[in-house]
């Protein structure tokens, strides 16, 4: 279906709020993927 998965970013979330850089390096190297 031209569908994939791409996994950009891994760590151990030990809080309830996912850390602000690690959405920004998640997403920094979204954008290299696509």
């Amino acid at each position: 279906s031209g569908r994939r998965v791409v996994i950009v970013r891994s760590f151990v979330k030990k809080t309830q709020q996912t850390p602000k850089e690690e959405i920004k390096i998640a997403l920094k190297r979204a954008k290299e993927v696509l």
